[in-house]
């Protein structure tokens, strides 16, 4: 827990260190300044009524009263100019500084091991770390309250020091009420790390059904299967659930709070006292009875808010300490290797008794798996769904590790190869695709190479056989995808985008490509056209398809047909065909449908 010193301190000095590293040190400046201005005023204030009520009891007379009264109004409207701009820069440079830090999480996000982005466990942390660095708590915060706090702290040690020459015990009693009251306020902060995991977890379940209702993608869905209602149900479910969680921090705060305003007043009482009774002794006169009151109640102030801020702080730190404590754990990023590939690309591919599991599951996916890939085979992996083709790519793109056995490139395990390397010499097309707001040619090339690479992106756009549609276009390979950037931005259809990723993948002219069923928005003739244009693009390059679907087969060196209990069947599709058996059934099935389409249109098809 944040809570004491041992931790909220290294988050202070992480962040405080973190300006030293952005090469920003003069912010370390800016909140000292402004710190010591906003604490100099309200000690200010509180000198002017014992001068007013000294030049009213002297009768009115005298120009030195007015001097210093004009005086420190100057000072206060000096520290308070000054405090505003500080302010304003601290605000507009931590607004920089968050953003950078932002980019720095994004960059260690998209180097972590993939199979931590399919654990829920990790989802929670990173909805909280996403928190920390989003908004105005957590790392931003941070910096505030620090700020703000250190401006209370500044006032209470100069009225408690002017105090202290009226009476020790008012200062002991202020500092003993607030030490209690900080406790109380401890208490607070305590319930709400208790609340974290638990409140992370029911935003993120909130912000899900929220999110949906103003999702572009899921917008005609919604209207077609009627789902507005379900979602509004659900995310008022799940509001509520929310609100829930946050009531039981309210009404302990606020049970606690009483206790801390008794404390307060017991406090206010005392002061009052300690003041009449040495006016009535003798002690001070009501001049000095108007300024230690003036500083009595600005040092209670001032010990109060300060002690508001460090719950804040507190709370704050929190959140930091998520961030800070997520991307310090080295077991989300495997070491690197610096292991070259042996041959300089990809060659051999062999699985040697793999078997598979998911880290949250005992149940294997796949079991004692063997296969080899010579260089510039054409591979089919088909089969049902659940079967572990996907799985198998996964394995493959090093997404996720082998529970059992090897997965050998050239005999060589692939987890002793740089991974940087090792992914220069691969391209995937998924199944889901991915099209970025942008032009078509930088979803083919990537923004920062579009203009170099201009002619390539073209070419394989041209392979998809996607010219005579962008060509219709009035800017072309120039025209924006989605509205999102642009409001002139198009919308292509599913089968369109699947050729735009194909062209991406063959873009990058890596050694081994991957198709994992990337074609399933498209009917069967146009899968099967698909296939042949890409085919004939990759020309000698190893290929691996992965479909239920089979017209990517014909064309293939080897099937390989998998089922939940391994690989059943592997031939060429004339072998399998001639077998008769899963793989055969499988195609003469899928073929029945195609071929009632296409007899009405006067086309045979001969299956066997």
């Amino acid at each position: 827990m944040i809570k004491n010193k041992k931790t909220v301190l290294p988050v202070i000095l992480r962040e405080l260190n973190i300006l030293k590293e952005e090469k920003k040190k003069h912010l370390y400046l800016c909140m000292s300044a402004s710190m010591f201005c906003a604490g100099v005023k309200p000690a200010l204030l509180a000198v002017i009524p014992k001068i007013f009520v000294s030049w009213i009891s002297a009768g009115g007379t005298g120009t030195n009263n007015t001097y210093t009264i004009s005086c420190i109004f100057a000072a206060i409207l000096i520290a308070g100019l000054l405090e505003i701009a500080c302010d304003n820069i601290l605000e507009m440079r931590l607004v920089e500084l968050r953003r950078d830090e932002l980019q720095k999480y994004q960059k260690w996000y998209q180097q972590i091991d993939y199979c931590h982005l399919e654990d829920a466990s990790f989802a929670t942390k990173n909805q909280s770390a996403i928190d920390a660095l989003g908004g105005s708590d957590g790392f931003y915060g941070t910096y505030i309250a620090l700020v703000e706090m250190g401006k209370y702290l500044v006032t209470a040690v100069l009225c408690g020091a002017l105090l202290l020459r009226f009476h020790l015990s008012v200062v002991c009693v202020c500092l003993l009420a607030v030490f209690a009251i900080g406790k109380i306020n401890s208490s607070i902060g305590t319930c709400i790390e208790k609340n974290e995991p638990a409140r992370a977890k029911l935003n993120k379940q909130k912000s899900y059904f929220s999110e949906l209702g103003y999702d572009f993608s899921y917008g005609k869905d919604i209207r077609i299967f009627e789902l507005s209602k379900m979602l509004r149900k659900n995310f008022v479910s799940k509001s509520e659930d929310y609100i829930r969680n946050l009531q039981r921090i309210f009404q302990r705060k606020m049970q606690l709070g009483f206790a801390a305003e008794l404390l307060a007043g017991g406090r206010n009482l005392f002061i009052c006292l300690m003041l009449a009774l040495e006016y009535y002794n003798g002690n001070i006169d009501i001049s000095q009875v108007t300024l230690y009151l003036g500083m009595a109640i600005a040092l209670n102030q001032a010990l109060d808010s300060a002690s508001d801020k460090r719950v804040e702080l507190i709370q704050h730190a929190v959140y930091a300490s998520h961030y800070f404590d997520l991307v310090a754990d080295r077991s989300y990023i495997s070491l690197p290797t610096l292991r070259g590939l042996p041959n300089g690309q990809i060659g051999t591919i062999q699985f040697l008794d793999v078997s598979f599991s998911y880290p949250t599951s005992e149940k294997l996916v796949l079991k004692n798996i063997n296969f080899q890939i010579q260089p510039g085979e054409k591979i089919a992996f088909v089969g049902i769904n659940g079967a572990g083709k996907s799985t198998i790519i996964k394995l493959l793109t090093r997404l996720f590790d082998a529970t059992k056995g090897e997965v050998l490139v050239d005999g060589v395990n692939i987890n002793t190869i740089d991974k940087n390397v090792y992914y220069q010499n691969i391209s995937v097309v998924y199944q889901d695709i991915n099209i970025y707001a942008a032009s078509i040619l930088e979803n083919v090339t990537g923004c920062l190479d579009a203009e170099n690479g201009r002619e390539r992106a073209i070419a394989c756009l041209n392979a998809m056989n996607l010219d005579k549609k962008i060509e219709a276009l009035p800017l072309q390979y120039d025209t924006s995808l989605l509205k999102i950037i642009d409001e002139n931005g198009i919308d292509i259809s599913g089968g369109e985008a699947q050729k735009v990723a194909i062209a991406r993948a063959l873009y990058k002219d890596a050694a081994l490509y991957i198709m994992d069923e990337p074609t399933s928005a498209l009917d069967a003739l146009a899968e099967m056209e698909v296939y042949e244009l890409f085919n004939h693009a990759v020309k000698d390059k190893t290929v691996i398809f992965i479909s239920h679907r089979l017209s990517s087969t014909k064309f293939c060196d080897r099937i390989y047909l998998l089922s939940p209990n391994g690989i059943e069947e592997v031939g060429t599709h004339d072998e399998l065909m001639l077998k008769k058996g899963k793989y055969y059934h499988m195609f003469i099935t899928q073929g029945k449908y195609y071929r009632k389409g296409n007899e009405k249109n006067g086309v045979g098809e001969n299956t066997d």
